[in-house]
């Protein structure tokens, strides 16, 4: 029908399906009565109006299986035609996008598998407001550039972009699970927070050219764990789980958690960050200039590959007066690093690298090349910290870098930095530092060592010079 048009299915008993047309909602009539089980498939063909849609699966009779199609046509440009999905329960909705404006939406209701599918073209925006326990997102399988998933206020979430449909949904129920999958091309994902109350697990897993960035508004997800894996991810605003929520964020080519980035665990959960190094360029493999921490018992892990072959990069850098890697209670924190470049690992700036309780701190860096400078481990500034309590810290690098009279190339090299545990308990707070390098094992130049009832014990190697 010409002009604007509404349509809505719904189930008023159980076993009838009917359809009502209308100019609204408000004005919809019953068009179209017939036992359900004689229906395969429904088609909706709009024309010229911005027509809507509503699969209504929250009348009497409850949610139905049948297969529709809304051909929306005419006009393609907001707001367009629109589809609803309202009430009923699903154990999960898929969207998968094809364009702009065509796609498909597939609703598992029971778990058992796809019990209907609702395909479209011609489409504007999407809306689903059903409770439903896993939510599922597969982008277009062409260049996204603009991807967003952002609050659309109390308990919803929209995710929009110039190349498929905006759709706003409903947070999955407690428990349940957000998953992002990238399409075949290079995608750029921007997560700007979610809505009031989500507590499920997100998921955003990427294709190996894709970018992730945390940003604008800060992301909590509750109890729920969150995994990013992307070519490159960038954190620059706050992201939290609480309970047994962890933190898996995996790059390719690196991870960089900015001056206003953080991620935070609140209580058991894990963090694990890693940038593997697997794309050429010059680059840090992870780099922190705001903060990584568990406030709860959770670990910490970060391990980076930086493969630059010129320039000052490190597999780790942890740099600046505001980074810092914290342990507030008893979970372990753990920093590996390699570079072809520079250092393994580097805390430098008045970064702090700190745990509490029986919690313990390992660095381990290995520097590849032969640059100058090329450090395992460098611990440099009269501000950079790092501590335990009763845990031991366990500093190991290693460089094969020899370059006489220019810079220190040492397994661990120290320049006015402060590692210290503050345990009283006797036997604890171990402090023992491991390294091996071409101009020295390891190297200290101005700094402090010092431990309240520990030992410190330094083991150095150098097959050029002095241990």
């Amino acid at each position: 029908a010409a002009g604007e048009d509404y349509f809505e299915f719904r189930q008023p008993s159980a076993g009838t399906l009917q359809l009502l047309v209308g100019p609204n909602q408000a004005g919809a009539v019953v068009v179209d009565t017939r036992p359900l089980s004689l229906v395969s498939s429904y088609t909706i063909n709009g024309a010229d109006g911005n027509d809507l849609l509503n699969v209504n699966y929250g009348a009497a009779g409850g949610e139905f299986d049948l297969d529709i199609a809304f051909n929306g046509q005419a006009p393609t440009a907001s707001p367009g035609d629109t589809l609803e999905i309202t009430g009923g329960t699903a154990d999960t909705l898929t969207f998968n996008y094809i364009d702009v404006n065509d796609g498909n939406v597939q609703i598992d209701f029971d778990g058992g598998g796809v019990d209907s599918t609702i395909t479209y073209t011609g489409l504007e925006p999407i809306t689903n407001t059903g409770t439903v326990t896993n939510v599922e997102f597969n982008l277009p399988n062409s260049a996204n550039p603009d991807v967003a998933l952002q609050s659309a206020g109390s308990g919803l979430n929209q995710l929009s972009g110039s190349t498929f449909e905006n759709t706003t949904f409903a947070n999955p129920t407690v428990g349940g699970s957000l998953t992002i999958n990238g399409g075949t091309a290079a995608d750029t994902i921007s997560v700007q927070g979610v809505g009031s109350g989500f507590d499920a697990d997100l998921t955003i897993d990427a294709d190996t050219d894709d970018t992730i960035t945390f940003q604008t508004t800060a992301t909590s997800i509750g109890n729920g764990d969150l995994t990013a894996d992307a070519l490159t991810i960038n954190v620059n605003a706050a992201v939290t789980t609480a309970g047994s929520g962890g933190i898996d964020v995996d790059a390719v080519r690196n991870v960089h958690v900015s001056s206003t980035g953080s991620l935070t665990t609140t209580g058991t959960g894990n963090i694990s960050v890693v940038g593997q190094g697997m794309a050429a360029g010059n680059y840090h493999g992870v780099e922190i200039n705001g903060s990584i921490s568990s406030t709860g018992s959770g670990t910490i892990s970060i391990g980076g590959t930086s493969v630059a072959t010129t320039g000052d990069f490190d597999g780790v850098r942890i740099g600046g007066a505001g980074a810092q890697v914290t342990s507030a209670v008893a979970g372990d924190i753990s920093i590996t690093g390699t570079s072809s470049g520079d250092d393994g690992v580097e805390s430098s700036g008045g970064a702090v690298v700190s745990a509490t309780g029986t919690a313990s701190v390992t660095f381990d860096g290995t520097a590849t090349s032969n640059n100058d400078g090329a450090n395992g481990v460098v611990l440099d500034g009269t501000a950079t910290m790092v501590t335990a309590a009763d845990g031991s810290i366990s500093i190991t690098g290693e460089t094969s870098s020899f370059n006489a009279g220019v810079q220190p190339e040492a397994g661990v090299f120290v320049q006015g930095a402060t590692v210290e545990t503050t345990g009283t308990t006797a036997g604890t707070g171990l402090i023992e530092v491991f390294g091996t390098g071409g101009s020295a094992g390891i190297e200290m130049e101005d700094g402090t060592f010092r431990t309240v009832a520990g030992n410190i014990e330094w083991t150095g190697d150098s097959a050029d010079n002095v241990g």
